[in-house]
């Protein structure tokens, strides 16, 4: 749970950076509250580093989100797109924008009480239930935090407008979040509809859709019916620890070869805006492997 709420501010710090660091160069704050801001930002920010430092991992913590080869989850050995700087840098950026996060947090729960009749309090009273619900996940995916991200951006955005100063310091975060998602997403739908493509085409000459091996969406659309009451017999609750079953297939869609499998086919894509060219690879082998 612990570990949890850890990742939780982090990745809140990262998703509200741009609101934070508008907020945090406003000036004209009351003494007390910045002194309060502060000593929680420096508890934090000790806390958070040390456990990014004991991860000894970059940037993300989380599984099935942004990760050197793309977005999501991956499962066909996409070669990678993001060079390694961009997640070391994220690693270090994320205990300060954890800890700049969890100061305002901790305000928040700590002077609840006063403002209860506030129009924020019960958008914040509802994200701490909604936290400890999280907090006893058996696995923390992105998607769960979506729901904290309006609190998040509420306690940043609270003190008051956004005046020209705070959009300086702003915007370049804001311009650099949206460049990268824009390639990252390009890069994600680009192959995904080559993916697609590449696994219909062999359905419409009469392939039955078990028999390939396209990722685990591919077995979450055209198998859900039998795989979800096996998984769920098994104790595998989530989509993720689905087998893919590549050992049970005859066509296998990959970026790369596989062993013992002949490359039968190939799917050409070029992303939007940089112009990256790939390719889906259709693999064959007339005997399933045992």
């Amino acid at each position: 749970m612990l570990q949890h709420a850890l990742v939780t501010l982090l990745y809140l710090g990262m998703f509200t950076l741009p609101a934070l660091a508008a907020r945090f160069a406003r000036s004209g704050q009351p003494r007390e509250q910045r002194i309060h801001l502060s000593v929680a930002f420096g508890v934090w920010l000790v806390i958070l580093a040390v456990f990014v430092y004991a991860a000894r991992v970059g940037m993300p913590h989380l599984p099935g989100t942004i990760k050197a080869n793309g977005l999501g989850l991956i499962p066909l050995d996409k070669p990678q797109i993001t060079p390694g700087w961009v997640f070391w840098l994220a690693t270090i950026v994320a205990p300060v924008a954890g800890a700049l996060q969890g100061a305002l947090w901790t305000d928040a729960v700590a002077t609840a009480w006063r403002d209860r009749a506030g129009p924020g309090v019960t958008l914040i009273v509802a994200s701490v239930l909604m936290a400890a619900m999280t907090g006893i996940a058996v696995i923390l995916w992105d998607k769960y935090l979506l729901v904290f991200i309006p609190a998040a951006l509420y306690l940043a955005l609270r003190p008051g407008p956004i005046n020209v100063r705070q959009w300086m310091v702003a915007l370049p975060i804001l311009a650099a979040v949206v460049i990268y998602g824009t390639l990252e997403m390009g890069d994600h739908m680009a192959w995904n509809a080559a993916r697609w493509s590449a696994g219909q085409k062999l359905v419409a000459r009469g392939l039955r859709p078990e028999l390939i091996d396209a990722g685990f969406e591919w077995t979450g659309w055209y198998e859900f019916e039998d795989k979800a009451p096996k998984a769920i017999a098994a104790g595998q609750t989530s989509i993720s620890y689905w087998p893919s079953f590549t050992a049970k297939k005859t066509h296998v869609l990959r970026f790369t070869g596989l062993a013992d499998y002949m490359i039968v086919g190939e799917e050409r894509y070029r992303t939007p805006v940089l112009g990256r060219r790939g390719r889906i690879l259709v693999l064959f082998r007339e005997t399933p492997l045992p």
